[in-house]
């Protein structure tokens, strides 16, 4: 029995030591991996804390998320030790007290319906010293192996600003007379989207905002069947060329019955392919009525222009004046005191709308019109525009025939659409460019660098340093006093090619055409120099001092944007993690 239990026990203690042996290099495995999965949730929340998108898990019984992203707090403008992440009464009391019913009962419509699509829905949330922001959510359902929803993933985008410039625009909009809009074609399809509609011009052809929700259709449907297939082949004719479209088309008005409209848009292509159209649509039905009363009767012809504030002049194929109709207008828009029939119009007309009038004759003798121009020219009180439309007096083949000139003066709306433009490429908070318009110029810098590669270009990229802090300590209404300093500091380049902008929240950047190593970190310790000396001061007396850190590169033949401005924001880094407050190259 003796002999027994020690062999037992010498073959047992092996197999034990084995075991234990196993077990603690499992108990090293698992904690080995818990630190990684821990130290990866750290990473992962690092990056969703930089981002502007504030992400989260929901339990859909109780409204109250698992999981919610470190972005929060700076979204809310609060501390973090205000949050109640796990409390679904406090989340309910974020919600706007309007917007709260509706936004809790919409989701759980979504829910109750299978959540099968994404549910993107506005509301507003209450942030600091109950400000409200309009944020943009996105949910979709989380879903076990057999397809059940489980939980609600969502992200949250602050579009506050965006709401502001609208409103902005929507208040521009209440005054101008047309239809002041956005048509988008996407790539390779017909189908048009209307991104943008002033509610006035839409009633003005007798649509209502309700009734369009971005989609072109229900506009396109009143046009007239003769005269669709030219406003769709003359807006692919355009997003071809990127040249600016202009078609003069008919619409079934519900009230007014058939009207003439004058479409103007300049195109621009986006990154997805797409061609955005800028523009404005304007009823032109009077004019359009008394251009053909014109060429049925002379008679008519007077009465009618009587009552018009046009420009009217008549013309024939040889070059000669035969007439003009109202004098004073005349003069207002050529500065001619006593115009002179007979004489060669070229001789007596502007310059410019001489030549768009030999041009429109040439293209009459040619093919049937009306032509129409837009014509500009230095005026007697600046600059002027002219939509001028030449039509055939008589069809008698004479190559003298008269030819009649209507021009209507559309400075003023030229001064609309610059307006309008300006609004589309500009920082509403720093009036610097936009990232879209910056990165715009940027590929136009970088395909002149590409044909003349022996001239030097640089790209700046700059950070202001600690600006969180400054939000955090002082508020965003200082935060944005020390961003708007900044610009104007950067506004300052001495010379009028060089181009800063706004790319991201206190993130700028600075364009250098022609401008080699030593200019260009001259000018960005400039920049830094200059900022290191700014004070902001508050309404107490304190004065906020704040610094830049800079990364500096130079623009390559083979760079695309996306290359040349990741190599600036590596200097940057570079210059971040150096001290910050410096100037760091990635030259060659």
């Amino acid at each position: 029995m003796g002999a027994s239990m020690t062999e037992l026990r010498f073959w047992l203690l092996p197999v034990l030591a084995l075991a234990l042996a196993s077990t603690a290099w499992l108990a090293v495995r698992l904690a080995h991996s818990r630190r990684a999965q821990r130290e990866e949730r750290e990473r992962l929340d690092h990056i969703l804390d930089g981002s502007p998108v504030v992400t989260y898990v929901l339990d859909p019984r109780t409204l109250a998320p698992s999981y919610v992203s470190g972005n929060l707090h700076r979204l809310l403008g609060i501390q973090e030790a205000q949050l109640l992440l796990g409390d679904a009464q406090w989340w309910r009391s974020r919600l706007h007290p309007l917007d709260r019913d509706a936004t809790i009962a919409r989701f759980e419509r979504w829910w109750h319906d299978g959540a099968s699509g994404p549910l993107m829905h506005s509301y507003r949330l209450l942030g600091a010293q109950n400000r409200p922001i309009w944020v943009e959510d996105t949910l979709r359902a989380q879903r076990d192996a057999q397809g059940t929803a489980l939980a609600c993933i969502g992200a949250i985008v602050d579009v506050t600003e965006r709401r502001v410039l609208a409103r902005r625009l929507e208040q521009l909009t209440e005054s101008v007379p047309g239809l002041i809009c956005q048509l988008q074609l996407g790539p390779g399809t017909r189908p048009l989207r209307l991104p943008f509609a002033s509610a006035p011009g839409l009633r003005g052809v007798g649509l209502t905002p309700e009734a369009v929700l971005e989609d072109a259709q229900p506009l396109l449907s009143r046009v007239l069947p003769d005269d669709l297939s030219g406003v769709l082949d003359s807006l692919m004719a355009s997003a071809r060329t990127l040249q600016p479209w202009q078609h003069q088309f008919r619409l079934a008005h519900p009230e007014l019955g058939e009207r003439w409209i004058s479409g103007h848009a300049s195109p621009e292509r986006l990154e997805d392919g797409s061609t955005l159209w800028h523009g404005i649509m304007t009823d032109v039905t009077q004019r359009k009525r008394v251009e053909q009363a014109l060429a049925n009767n002379e008679r008519q012809m007077r009465a009618l222009i009587a009552a018009m504030d046009d420009l009217v002049v008549v013309v024939d194929g040889g070059g000669l004046l035969l007439g003009f109709h109202q004098p004073e207008r005349l003069r207002v828009l050529t500065g001619l005191e006593t115009p002179v029939t007979g004489q060669p119009y070229p001789q007596v007309l502007p310059a410019a709308v001489a030549e768009a009038i030999a041009q429109a004759v040439v293209q009459l003798q040619l093919e049937p019109g009306p032509v129409h121009r837009e014509v500009a020219w230095a005026g007697p009180r600046g600059d002027l525009w002219l939509d001028l439309t030449v039509s055939v007096m008589a069809e008698d083949g004479d190559a003298a025939r008269p030819y009649l000139c209507v021009g209507s003066d559309m400075s003023a709306r030229k001064q609309r659409e610059d307006e309008l433009t300006a609004l589309a490429t500009t920082d509403a908070l720093t009036r610097l460019p936009n990232r879209r318009h910056f990165l715009t110029r940027l590929d136009e810098e970088l395909g002149r660098v590409r044909r003349y590669p022996e001239e030097e270009t640089a790209l700046l990229m700059l950070d202001l340093d600690h600006f969180k802090r400054v939000n955090d300590t002082y508020g965003h209404t200082v935060g944005d006093r020390v961003l708007q300093g900044f610009a104007d500091v950067l506004r300052q380049t001495p010379r009028g090619a060089d181009l800063p902008g706004r790319v991201g929240g206190e993130e700028f950047a600075l364009l250098l055409p022609n401008t080699g190593r030593e200019a260009a970190q001259a000018a960005a310790d400039r920049v830094r120099r200059e900022i290191e000396a700014m004070r902001v001061r508050l309404e107490s007396g304190e004065a906020i001092a704040i610094t830049v850190s800079v990364g500096v590169t130079r623009l390559l033949p083979d760079d695309d944007a996306e290359r040349a401005l990741h190599r600036a924001d590596q200097a940057l880094y570079r210059a971040k993690a150096a001290g910050r407050n410096r100037v760091e190259l990635a030259w060659d």
